[in-house]
């Protein structure tokens, strides 16, 4: 494979010398549909797509050893911190779909009627 088709197709991160890659990121498109759905699911009251990204969030934590949330939470470096964090990305998300899915549950954790 070419060298440059290789680099356009993986991320690579260097930690001290070391090399770990990284699948590429989503494209451009895709980030702004997604948004463009969001936006829609904010606007129809819906908590599911925001529950389905929260999830989504932290499985690439899980996988790579890192969660982002005001800057990296490297799982090696500050492991309760990480955990932590994904834990809860993993909680909110399975409450706002459950918010969706049973609102006369679970609806009234999330303040709705």
């Amino acid at each position: 494979m070419d060298r440059a088709l290789h680099e356009q197709s993986v991320a690579v991160e260097r930690f001290e010398g070391s090399e770990r890659r990284l699948p590429m990121a989503p494209s451009r498109l895709v980030n702004s549909l997604v948004l463009a759905a969001l936006l829609v699911a904010t606007w129809m009251n819906w908590s599911w797509p925001w529950g389905a990204l929260f999830i989504y969030w932290a499985v690439p934590a899980i996988h790579f050893g890192e969660a982002h949330l005001i800057g990296p939470v490297p799982r090696d470096e500050q492991p309760v911190l990480f955990w932590a964090v994904t834990a809860l990305w993993v909680l909110f998300g399975i409450l706002f779909i459950l918010t969706d899915a049973a609102p006369e549950t679970f609806g009234a954790w999330m303040g709705q009627p």
